[in-house]
């Protein structure tokens, strides 16, 4: 139930890891209670050896998928676009707070924000803990499906438009 290749399955993904050589005492994993030899995964919560830490990522990945799969819905029209508009900010004026830009990317994240129901989905996760990034990266990219599937996405100016205001970032 891996997503056509999308989600590189990598448990460093989702847990921060140290060497443990790095720390001065001996870590016990929390889920198989061996000590940890070469790298331990870690969230604000637990720390694992690395194949408990990826057994984990690739539990909650399966969980957060069938989540995914029922939850994530485009929820209002989506917004014309008009190609001929395009602009991105310069490096400079991003550095400097003025990040808006109109290009696909910042029509997909105006639609995800605006038009679904993305926000609410991740409202609680918390991202110091990894099977919450699992949640929002698999919540995410359904979204994203969803939103570039949808019969209305990038549609032009000649259709008619009632979705919200502007899709620009």
């Amino acid at each position: 139930m891996f997503d056509g290749g999308f989600f590189r399955l990598d448990a460093s993904n989702y847990f921060s890891r140290i060497s443990i050589e790095e720390l001065d005492d001996v870590a016990a994993c929390c889920s198989c209670v061996i000590n940890i030899a070469g790298e331990l995964y870690f969230d604000e919560n637990s720390c694992y050896c690395e194949d408990c830490a990826l057994a984990l990522s690739k539990e909650w990945f399966e969980d957060a998928q069938a989540f995914a799969q029922e939850q994530c819905k485009v929820t209002s029209k989506l917004p014309a676009y008009d190609p001929t508009c395009e602009f991105k900010c310069t490096r400079e004026e991003y550095e400097g707070g003025s990040r808006e830009s109109y290009t696909p990317n910042a029509y997909l994240c105006f639609c995800r924000h605006r038009c679904s129901n993305y926000d609410e989905l991740i409202a609680d996760l918390d991202r110091g803990d990894a099977e919450d990034r699992v949640y929002h990266a698999v919540i995410r990219h359904h979204i994203n499906e969803r939103i570039m599937d949808h019969e209305d996405y990038m549609h032009d100016d000649d259709e008619e438009d009632d979705g919200p205001e502007s899709p620009t970032q």
